[in-house]
């Protein structure tokens, strides 16, 4: 069972590209912190990231490529020193020119770059993308060493360039593909394996219970039989599950079993009772505190919410 891609699934990833466009020293835009995941990818030159919060900054490179997972807000420039405008200006400018659109800043250094973004659905919830940092870096290097990865980024840049039919299209779905490697690239380093659900995944006995939950979430699981699964004892279970996931095995499946059932009601038409079937409860009234409790409204005013198209940070 591909735990990542199940989660994947459920949240209903997407992804879109803003712009390829080309700057020129000076030049600087803010980005607001919102509701959706930024990404950049430097095709050409270099730029200096820098969090809004006043954190610390970092020089991009050429193929180098940064994701802020939970739309932190931030700065790119090509000087540290330099005076940003808004990014929404920049996106306007670039936009009211089309394909023949120069450089925008000066007529200092090129940098090109891709930018976009990540969404997923506006109330889903997971614990695999609500740990992630607050941001990811991968290096050229990193980049590179991963061929999938790679000719994603490489792809997408490509495309991005590109005027034709269904140009707008390709680049999207190669933005989400993009998402997915640079998931999978975080969750191998060592460092993504020592808290949050990395150090599930990076834990063998772990990733053989949650393949299990995930592979039958309406099956009567006990933690005896979970542990048994993972080849531990239930108490070994319990803390390492807790240490790595951030809460009990049991809660875990009650919230995936929940999610599953919020996807359903926002996507595929079915019935309050069959949503709480889904979810594992003997009845429509149960099901719906429960499923307050979690998401903070009822699971009508969250079916209309969702089926308006309102997505968020990835």
């Amino acid at each position: 069972m591909d735990v990542i891609g199940d989660v994947l699934r459920t949240v209903r990833l997407r992804g879109t590209v803003y712009f390829q466009a080309e700057f020129r020293a000076p030049w600087g835009m803010d980005i607001n912190g919102g509701e959706v995941a930024n990404f950049h990818l430097v095709v050409e030159g270099r730029c200096w990231v820098s969090p809004t919060d006043g954190g610390d900054g970092f020089w991009l490179e050429r193929g180098d490529l940064v994701v802020f997972p939970h739309g932190d807000a931030h700065r790119l420039a090509h000087d540290p020193a330099a005076t940003p405008v808004p990014a929404e200006r920049v996106l306007r400018e670039l936009r009211s020119c089309g394909a023949e659109c120069p450089a925008y800043g000066g007529t200092g250094p090129p940098t090109r770059l891709v930018c976009g973004h990540f969404e997923r659905a506006a109330a889903s919830r997971h614990r695999l993308l609500d740990t992630l940092p607050p941001v990811i870096l991968l290096r050229r290097e990193e980049c590179a060493r991963d061929d999938w990865l790679h000719a994603a980024a490489q792809l997408a840049a490509a495309e991005a360039s590109e005027q034709g039919a269904g140009a707008s299209v390709v680049v999207d779905r190669l933005a989400e593909a993009l998402f997915v490697q640079v998931l999978r690239a975080h969750l191998s380093r060592e460092t993504a394996r020592t808290a949050g659900f990395g150090a599930a995944l990076g834990d063998a006995g772990l990733v053989r219970v949650l393949q299990a939950m995930h592979e039958d979430p309406l099956r009567d699981w006990s933690l005896a039989e979970l542990a048994r699964r993972g080849a531990m004892s239930r108490s070994t279970l319990a803390s390492r599950f807790r240490h790595a996931v951030g809460t009990t095995p049991m809660r875990y499946l009650t919230e995936w079993r929940l999610e599953r059932a919020r996807d359903a009601l926002a996507h595929s038409g079915c019935t309050l009772a069959q949503a709480a079937r889904l979810a594992g409860y003997a009845n429509e009234f149960s099901f719906a505190r429960a499923f307050k409790r979690v998401y903070g409204a009822t699971p009508g005013s969250l079916r209309r919410a969702e089926a308006g198209g309102r997505f968020r940070a990835g």
